[in-house]
């Protein structure tokens, strides 16, 4: 592995593991060649890698800041495909009329994710039922989306492998 990579992922842990917080920066390019006995270049590639990835955001004469979580993402890019069809039966939402939409996820040409999700084309949505279980090597994620009459129009499975799977809960603060 090549040094300015042991950097980044070293760096990536680092603020992984809150030892760097959000909003602060990291120490400067001559600190960082110092602790890893390394040139410039290789600090700024390390550097560079970290931005792209979400984990900070280079400031012209103030250095690197580090980003809030949620926005970085460690995984490889992936792509998508998906593919409709009409009128189809779905026993979760008792209707032989529904949409089906199945959506295949891959990175570096593997399956890590599949999403098939049936849709009653007669409803408006007002809340949603969310339930998430792990298998042996994948987590599976099931919702239920309610019309105002609480009556369930959409029906949506997830499998994700486990190593894909990532999960970030927002909370909204109470004011005291």
């Amino acid at each position: 592995m090549t040094k300015y990579i042991e950097i980044y992922h070293r760096l990536a842990n680092d603020i992984r593991q809150n030892l760097y917080v959000p909003y602060t920066y990291l120490p400067a390019e001559n600190e960082l060649m110092k602790q890893f006995d390394v040139s410039r270049d290789t600090v700024r590639k390390a550097l560079g890698l970290l931005a792209e990835k979400g984990y900070i955001q280079k400031r012209r004469g103030k250095g690197s800041m580090v980003l809030p979580l949620p926005f970085a993402d460690d995984t490889p890019p992936m792509d998508r495909t998906e593919e409709t069809q009409a009128d189809v039966r779905c026993d979760e939402l008792h209707t032989q009329h529904a949409t089906r939409t199945q959506r295949t996820y891959t990175a570096d040409g593997e399956t890590v994710q599949i999403e098939t999700i049936y849709q009653s084309t007669k409803a408006v949505p007002a809340f949603t039922r969310r339930e998430i279980t792990c298998a042996d090597d994948a987590v599976i994620e099931r919702s239920w989306v309610y019309d105002q009459n609480a009556v369930c129009f959409q029906y949506g499975l997830k499998k994700t492998k486990l190593d894909f799977f990532r999960l970030t809960l927002f909370e909204k603060a109470e004011p005291e």
